[in-house]
């Protein structure tokens, strides 16, 4: 599996008010200026426990169902968690990658020995 990172591009530098020239990245932010954030919980009824994150232009909705019981414990051997991606359709490709990148990062985190005969 490959890590795959972005950078955002930088602009020439530019003199702020201080009289400091700083990079200014794409969005029109200098390089020490965070992106607008806003995080709500519980956005979803139906699941045991949801998020809605922004960060500038990316928007995240996160769910969490479960633990329930297991249905083929063969089936989920090895494997507790299930992460399912959902993105736009120009990055469908990647949506199998980064589920499976999401479910790495998110196992050493859930106790699956309080819950041996879930899934």
């Amino acid at each position: 599996m490959q890590n795959v990172y972005f950078p955002q591009p930088t602009r020439a530098e530019s003199p702020s008010k201080d009289g400091k020239s700083r990079a200014s990245r794409a969005d029109g932010r200098s390089g020490d200026e965070f992106r607008g954030c806003f995080m709500r919980c519980g956005v979803l009824s139906h699941a045991a426990g949801s998020a809605y994150v922004e960060f500038g232009q990316t928007r995240v909705v996160c769910a969490v169902y479960g633990p329930r019981a297991e249905t083929n414990p063969r089936q989920t051997k090895g494997q507790p968690i299930t992460c399912e991606i959902k993105l736009p359709s120009t990055m469908a490709t990647f949506e199998s990658e980064f589920g499976n990148l999401m479910r790495q990062a998110l196992e050493p985190a859930i106790l699956v020995n309080k819950f041996p005969k879930c899934q």
